[in-house]
This record gives C-alpha cells, structure tokens and sequence, in this order.
C-alpha cells in the first residue's frame, strides 16, 4: 500500500500504471492539479556511480492531513517504509502513526534533507543511510565530524558512532563494501551480535542509481519473509536485491 502524491501529468500517470501492473495499491496516492510530479535528473559515470538532482513536485505537497487519513493502512501493515523525498512532516506522521500502533518502521534518510530533525529520526526502529547520508547525520543533528574514509573503523568505534544516534538498528550501506549493522540490543531482533558486517554480493555494477531504495525495499520484504529469523537475513535478502538492482540500467 502507497501514500504519496503525483501530479495530474504524463509523469504521475506512467508511475501510477506502473506501480498497479506490479500489485500495488495506490488508492493512497493523492493526483495534485496544484504541482507537478517528483521528477529527478541522474549522472552516471563509467564505472556506473550516480549523483542525482531531485526536483520534489507534488512529493512536497504531501500533508499530515492526507497521510492522517490513511492511518488505518499504517496501522494494519506490518513494516513502515519512509524516505525523505517528499514533505517531513507528513513523513513524521506516518511514523508517529506507526508507532502508536506498534508497526515497525524502517526509514531511508534519502535524499540528504537539511530539513532533518532527531526527532524524526527518533521515530525509526530501523535506518539505512549510505555512508554519505550517515555522515550527514552525525554533522547535522549530532555535531560529531568523521573522517572522509570513517566506514573503514574498527568495528567498535563504528558501532558507537552508530549507537550515538539513538536509533535502535543502524544498517549503514557501503555498496560494493556491503553493509554495517549496528543494534542497540541484539536479542530484539534475534541477531547474537550486536554489530557485525556482510559482505556485497558479487556483481557486475551497469548502473547504482536506485540501489540504496532496491536494498531498504529488500530489507522491508525480507522482514516480513523471514520474520522469525534473525535479523541477519532480511540483510541478506536486501543485499542480493540491491546486487540484482545495479547489474541492469534504470532505477
């Protein structure tokens, strides 16, 4: 189930049939005659690394008021799943929603928002920033600097700096590098360790552009698969997801 807003375009209606050939129900997507749809341009250079431009369009018109009426929907799932792409404090009512009623949420703080607050972020039970993301985080709402290569620490000064978030689970993603865990209390999510790494899978990368949102999906998916295993293999699951994403160009 999808809630967001798309404009009354070309673009909103491709994404719309895109979106329902694939089983999703987007009777929670509001059609905005006021804006336009989210649209982003993407640079990618030769070994398939992006740097992408976004311009919000209707994503920024999303209103508490709108995602307020859909509470049932946030209610009845069983995992959350929230970006920043569109406006946050519609973002942080679908979180607080989820938390009154005990649905996990699993947020990607993606793309890099100023706009970021700790307490929006206080509202995650899991994240999955990127290593840029991440280091945005600690600078923007913790002061903490770290050094440009600060993904290569022992692993205990990389668990604490994850730990100094708050956020109960940290899943940094580090692309051909895998990923970094981080729990705040590993029996919760059935892992033995609190922190630990897993490897990329081995790929052949065309095209990285959507590869951290094929990775949180994944992870979203593999939690509800797997739901009575550890917590490990959601992260397996959402790194061959995200391995399968970048071998093929497009998002």
């Amino acid at each position: 189930f999808m809630i967001g807003a798309v404009g009354q375009d070309a673009f909103g209606d491709e994404m719309l049939t895109g979106l329902n050939a694939l089983g999703v129900n987007t009777s929670g997507v509001a059609r905005r005659t006021d804006t336009a749809s989210g649209t982003a341009m993407i640079v990618l250079d030769a070994s398939g690394q992006n740097r992408i431009v976004v311009a919000l369009g209707a994503n920024e018109k999303l209103s508490v008021a709108f995602v307020a009426g859909h509470r049932q929907a946030i209610h009845d799932a069983q995992v959350l799943v929230c970006q920043c792409e569109n406006e946050l404090a519609a973002t942080r009512e679908a979180l607080a929603t989820a938390r009154r009623h005990g649905t996990l949420t699993l947020l990607n703080p993606a793309p890099i928002n100023p706009r970021m607050s700790a307490e929006l972020l206080a509202l995650a039970d899991i994240a999955t920033p990127n290593e840029t993301e991440f280091a945005f985080l600690l600078r923007h709402l913790y002061g903490r600097q770290v050094a440009p290569d600060y993904w290569e620490l022992a692993d205990p000064l990389l668990h604490a700096l994850c730990r100094s978030t708050g956020i109960p689970t940290v899943v940094i993603t580090l692309g051909d590098k895998g990923c970094f865990v981080s729990h705040g209390d590993a029996p919760v999510r059935k892992d033995g360790e609190t922190y630990y790494r897993v490897r990329a899978e081995p790929v052949r990368c065309v095209d990285s552009t959507g590869a951290g949102d094929a990775y949180t999906g994944g992870l979203a998916a593999g939690l509800v698969l797997y739901r009575e295993q550890p917590f490990r293999r959601a992260v397996e699951h959402a790194n061959r997801v995200a391995a399968l994403a970048v071998e093929k160009p497009g998002t």
